[in-house]
């Protein structure tokens, strides 16, 4: 049974690339392309039942991939969907994590290795090429108080904005983003991927401290 594919990227070279890879493989068959996300999606919600895997690029106009996977995943588990990317920072890679995406492809991969990929997401397997190094630990010279803890645990464990980490814990989203920078200014660190793989590293996953 052949790999049913819709692709989704702003550039037509991309696509066209992509489609003669695919014309060349017995298992996989292309169902549709878009350059238009909005378009994309559309069709995609029509054609649900027909794909297995949309593969998408992340950076377009008028939607992102993220835009799409989250518009997609509001409604069904199904298609799988993997992100085309020519790199990512943590930032994206944190947001990619949330998105509940089913992989991430890098657009310099040769052909074996992205129909490889790709049946190992059609199997349920999560495809990332390029997975987190092993946490390092840190130094913490002071350590973090029970109320920083916890806003921790609401960031880098529930995946909540300062807002909702405000909200949870009844305190105003300006006291939230306070403790927010103190407990970046201790650990040494400045983005939102680092604070949740500290959290995992010590543990918040397992042990909530609420």
């Amino acid at each position: 049974m052949k790999i049913r594919l819709y692709i989704m990227d702003d550039h037509v070279l991309m696509i066209d690339g992509l489609r003669s890879y695919f014309l060349d493989h017995d298992e996989f068959h292309i169902v549709g392309t878009a350059t238009d996300p909005r378009i994309g999606l559309a069709e995609i919600e029509v054609k649900r039942d027909q794909i297995d895997i949309v593969l998408t690029d992340i950076e377009m106009p008028y939607m992102s991939g993220l835009d799409v996977c989250s518009a997609l995943r509001s409604n069904a588990s199904h298609p799988k969907i993997a992100f085309l990317t020519y790199h990512v920072n943590s930032e994206l890679r944190y947001k990619v994590e949330r998105s509940k995406a089913d992989g991430l492809i890098y657009k310099n991969v040769t052909k074996e290795e992205l129909f490889e990929l790709l049946k190992n997401i059609h199997l349920g397997i999560n495809a990332s090429q390029e997975p987190e190094p092993d946490y390092k630990p840190l130094t913490v010279a002071t350590p973090l108080t029970t109320t920083e803890l916890k806003v921790l645990y609401y960031i880098g464990v529930c995946f909540y904005t300062s807002k909702e980490t405000a909200n949870a814990m009844f305190r105003s989203e300006e006291t939230i983003n306070s403790h927010r920078k103190n407990i970046m200014s201790k650990l040494g660190v400045h983005k939102t991927a680092e604070l949740v793989r500290y959290a995992k590293y010590v543990g918040l996953d397992k042990n909530p401290p609420i």
